[in-house]
Parts: C-alpha cells; structure tokens; sequence
C-alpha cells in the first residue's frame, strides 16, 4: 500500500533492512508507503543494497518525493527503467514494469494491500512466471491486510520473518535450473 499502518511501514523497513543480512537483494518498483519503507530500510546499511524497476526514465524521478531514495539507490544499488529517456510514462509502461518486476523476481512479497491493490495482479502475474508468492498476513478487521490473507488462502506462503522468506526462496533457487548447471553437462 502507499498508505500504510505505522506497524506496516516498520515492518516494511525492518524486512529491507534484514534481508541483506540473510543474503537477500530487494527487488522494488520504488514506490511510495510499504515499498518506500523497504528500501529504506535495505539502504539503510553502507553495505546494504537494492534494485529498483522505476516506471519513469531514468531522468526523471516519479513519485517525485522518492528523489532521496533514488539518488541513494543509484549510489548503493542498480536502478532499471521500463521506460527509454525521452518518452513519455503511460499506463502501458506501468503494466509493462509489474511485468518486468514479476519476472525479475525470485518471489513476490506482499505487505499490507487491499484487496483491490496493484500489487495482487503483480503476484498473480508472478505466480503464472512460476515463481513463488509469499504474504505477511494481517488483521482480519483491517482492510489493509485484506490482500495479503486473500492471498493466503489462494495458496500464498505465510511469511513472518525474513528469514522465513529466505527459507522460501533456498527452497525455490533449488527448483530452477541455472545457467552454470547447463555449462557443466
């Protein structure tokens, strides 16, 4: 969500800022609330680092008031465009980003969203990928954390720690064939 609990956006920074610790790189598509407070956190550290798919060219910084975590991401990071400097940012490069983001990813993580959240269709489009779906769950009584445990119960892993989310992506690095692997036979 772009609007999260004081708890969501802590939690968002404490799983960045941990999951370098566990050998883990955030993927993010930099945007405000939950995915701003993740970076953050995982650029908290020198050492710590991020990528980020941003939705606008890469002279250009939208949302605008993430300037600060772009610059510091280009410092720590990688920042990644879906769309070429020179045009313009349409809902079609948007659509095409979470496409990206979700073939990008190991797994997708959601951390308080609605049900009707952009971020759903960002999962659903990731698990068509193959790749896994992971959600915090949440309240029952708070519309925030209605995406995550309709996901839940639509097969999403349960995650509650970074840790278990490295469990979870061991566990799938194991299923997917590398490149190395192939080099080898």
């Amino acid at each position: 969500t772009r609007h999260p609990s004081v708890e969501g956006e802590r939690d968002a920074y404490d799983f960045g800022a941990a999951m370098e610790k566990v050998g883990l790189t955030l993927l993010s598509s930099m945007m405000e609330g939950v995915e701003a407070a993740s970076l953050r956190g995982a650029l908290a550290d020198p050492a710590g680092a991020a990528v980020v798919l941003c939705a606008s060219p890469l002279n250009r910084v939208y949302p605008a008031s993430l300037k600060p975590i772009m610059m510091k991401t280009a410092k720590q990071g990688l920042l990644l465009s879906a769309t070429p400097i020179g045009e313009s940012l349409t809902p079609e490069r948007l659509e095409l980003r979470y496409r990206y983001l979700a073939g990008m990813a190991d797994a997708v993580l959601l951390m308080e969203a609605s049900a009707h959240s952009k971020a759903i269709p960002v999962a659903k489009t990731a698990g068509s990928y193959g790749r896994d779906t992971l959600a915090v769950p949440g309240n029952i009584h708070l519309q925030l954390s209605k995406g995550p445990n309709r996901l839940i119960r639509s097969g999403a892993r349960l995650v509650e720690s970074v840790q278990d989310i490295a469990g979870e992506i061991r566990g799938l690095s194991e299923r997917i064939p590398r490149l190395s692997d192939d080099l080898r036979s």
